[in-house]
């Protein structure tokens, strides 16, 4: 999960987004990002998803090998 709150963040930032812009947008607790993004807590998919939306992102699930 460290990974992809790791390539959010980036997004994030590329595009100008302070975390609390991007909590009001997405409908979150500024902290709540905060939080996610210092790896703190793990985002529900649902979560997930209202912040990949705000971002332009894609959520793409992989079977793990092995």
């Amino acid at each position: 999960m460290d990974e992809l709150m790791k390539e959010i963040r980036s997004e994030r930032i590329r595009q100008g987004f302070s975390q609390r812009k991007l909590a009001e947008t997405a409908g979150l607790a500024e902290q709540w990002v905060y939080e996610l993004e210092t790896g703190k807590h793990s985002p529900t998919l649902r979560t997930l998803r209202r912040i990949t939306d705000v971002l332009g992102m894609d959520i793409v699930l992989m079977k793990k090998r092995g």
